[in-house]
């Protein structure tokens, strides 16, 4: 049997629904120091994704369902971490947040800024609805956030802020205002992240190959011809 995890700074889980083990650091590096995947939104070449256009960084997709924007410091109220870039949405919507290969997710952190009192979320697996619950909000001020997976298997988390608790977090337009910015997993089956440039060796082979290849056509033209002129009488 699953328990619910509960502390002064985390609200119990919703009945019926399986828990996740949650933790929330205030500040600091957090607790997942061993990510095998980080999207620091710093690879963006457009100043905003349009509602369902995902944005993936380091094996990790993020998906707004309004409209996303990764802009330069300059163009915020805000300074985002460790780079010029970062994610925020504001207005109808909400954040989901999976591994591009659509990976079971063991532990997530990230970092958020947002002024109202709570964030949102909903853990996903295969589509189906696996925990909900919600952190208490950042003050205005960059915080970490954090799941982990404690027995229950998830590959999809949802995040949202500024909803009430009179409103259905992610309902039809729930309101939502929210910052984030480096945003890393661990997973036992990350996506690969080596790049697909074959190294020197497999190189020469290739072109070994290749040459093979065309030496072989070579002499199958040469004896076709061959076998051509000498049909003629």
């Amino acid at each position: 049997m699953k328990r619910a995890v509960c502390s002064l700074l985390v609200a119990c889980a919703i009945p019926g629904l399986a828990v996740a083990g949650t933790t929330l650091d205030d500040g600091g590096p957090g607790h997942l120091t061993n990510p095998t995947n980080v999207n620091g939104f710093e690879a963006a070449k457009q100043s905003r994704f349009a509602a369902g256009v995902p944005y993936t960084e380091g094996g990790i997709t993020v998906v707004g369902q309004g409209n996303g924007i990764a802009p330069n410091d300059a163009a915020t109220d805000f300074v985002f971490l460790n780079g010029e870039r970062g994610w925020y949405e504001s207005g109808t919507t909400f954040e989901k947040i999976s591994l591009s290969n659509h990976g079971v997710i063991d532990e997530v952190q990230w970092k958020a800024y947002v002024g109202y009192p709570r964030i949102d979320y909903e853990l996903w697996f295969e589509g189906h609805l696996v925990d909900a619950n919600h952190f208490g909000g950042g003050g205005s001020v960059w915080r970490n956030y954090g799941i982990e997976a404690n027995g229950t298997a998830f590959d999809e988390v949802w995040l949202t802020a500024g909803a009430d608790d009179n409103q259905v977090p992610f309902g039809l337009g729930t309101f939502n205002a929210m910052a984030l910015d480096d945003i890393a997993i661990r997973s036992s089956n990350p996506p690969s992240l080596a790049a697909a440039v074959p190294e020197a060796g497999t190189w020469v082979m290739m072109f070994g190959g290749f040459g093979g290849v065309g030496a072989a056509l070579r002499r199958r033209r040469s004896l076709a011809g061959s076998l051509t002129l000498a049909a003629i009488p």
